[in-house]
């Protein structure tokens, strides 16, 4: 997970099959809802996980900034379950393809 300007976490999928193109800047419709119920599907596999002592599990990230001045302490959030998002648009952590749409 990688967080992007605004402290928003955002996670990049590897290996995509060029069946999952849309065109050379979207993604399918179809892969891409596939993804998000993979997606959801899998936060709610985590939080259900248990580990000896480890009972309350919960997939999210750790806040340490919150209008431009540092938590202190830093604050823990929960991702939303079954709230996942999928961008239709192709990103890269380069940028290379053009502005967001």
């Amino acid at each position: 997970m990688i967080p992007f300007r605004g402290g928003h976490p955002r996670t990049y999928v590897g290996g995509i099959p060029s069946s999952a193109l849309g065109n050379f800047q979207t993604f399918d419709d179809d892969w891409r809802d596939d993804l998000r119920v993979a997606a959801d599907g899998f936060h709610l596999d985590v939080n259900e996980l248990t580990a000896g002592a480890l009972t309350d599990l919960h997939l999210g990230f750790v806040s340490f900034v919150l209008a431009g001045e540092w938590r202190t302490p830093p604050v823990f959030r929960d991702f939303t379950p079954a709230a996942a998002t999928v961008d239709d648009r192709i990103d890269t952590q380069r940028r290379r393809l053009g502005p967001d749409i």
